[in-house]
């Protein structure tokens, strides 16, 4: 599950060119295409990280969060290394970006990071008792 997750996530900054950002924290806002997407505004849904997240030393580590936005947008936030690493100079480094996602896609994304109690609530009560 965790390696298609991170493939999903790599497959999607890929595909949209996300820039990724060579910050160790992250921002109270990011903008993409034309979009503001605002963390202080948004309600966190779900975290997922990987690693010790120790940033200098585990080139392994990164946190991904899911956020809606008061219109009801999604937006995925990452940092870390891995598929959120950024580039400078030739030189990886820590990275950050936010990209947004539709309804299915945050489906998708938290099932992958197997956070359940957050895929019920996007499934808007949708998944029967098996």
């Amino acid at each position: 599950m965790r390696m298609a997750g991170n493939a999903f996530v790599a497959n999607i900054l890929s595909s949209r060119n996300v820039p990724l950002r060579s910050e160790p924290e992250t921002r109270d806002f990011y903008i993409h295409e034309g979009g503001r997407y605002d963390l202080k505004v948004s309600d966190q849904l779900g975290r997922f990280q990987e690693g010790y997240w120790n940033l200098y030393e585990d080139k392994n580590s990164f946190v991904e969060e899911l956020y809606r936005t008061q219109k009801g947008a999604f937006f995925l936030v990452g940092r870390g290394w891995k598929h959120w690493a950024a580039s400078e100079n030739g030189e990886a480094r820590i990275g950050t970006a936010a990209v947004p996602l539709n309804k299915d896609e945050a489906r998708a994304w938290a099932e992958l990071r197997g956070l359940d109690d957050l895929v019920l609530d996007l499934y808007d009560g949708e998944i029967a008792c098996a």
